[in-house]
């Protein structure tokens, strides 16, 4: 009885900590606006994609609009991430072909690995989509050379 007390506690400790990751404070839970990292264990990728000219009624808009933005959940991370590691770097100007590859590899590993957290409409049945890629120091990764 005592072992398996043991073990409960045990595993419920280690899935409190593992959770803590993914836990935002806020400001930062709340900031949907925000295109990149919130904090230092988070990077932030917002999509937003309108709907088909071809589609009538109010579901259909926003249907169309959500599966072309799920599709390209892993191309507007990827692009994302790229944009923030350049433009975050002191040497814009001297960034070689090297560097740029690796973080095009880099972002690319990343892109996959988020979770969507939030999804919004817009008056015009356009979607908001908040995707989040928790890492621990995921911000020093970006910024590293």
């Amino acid at each position: 009885m005592r072992l398996l007390f043991s073990v409960l506690i045990s595993a419920a400790v280690l899935f409190i900590t593992g959770c803590g990751t993914t836990q935002l404070t806020e400001p930062y839970a709340s900031d949907f606006s925000t295109s990149g990292p919130l904090g230092e264990n988070c990077f932030q990728v917002i999509i937003k994609m309108e709907p088909d000219k071809d589609a009538s009624s109010m579901y259909e808009k926003r249907q169309s609009a959500y599966i072309k933005a799920k599709k390209n959940i892993p191309v507007e991370a990827e692009k994302q991430i790229i944009a923030y590691s350049l433009l975050s770097r002191d040497d814009k100007d001297a960034v070689s072909e090297s560097d740029t590859a690796a973080i095009k590899k880099r972002a690319a590993a990343y892109a996959d690995s988020g979770k969507l957290e939030h999804e919004f409409y817009l008056i015009d049945d356009s979607v908001v989509l908040i995707y989040r890629i928790y890492k621990k120091n995921i911000k020093n990764e970006f910024l590293a050379k």
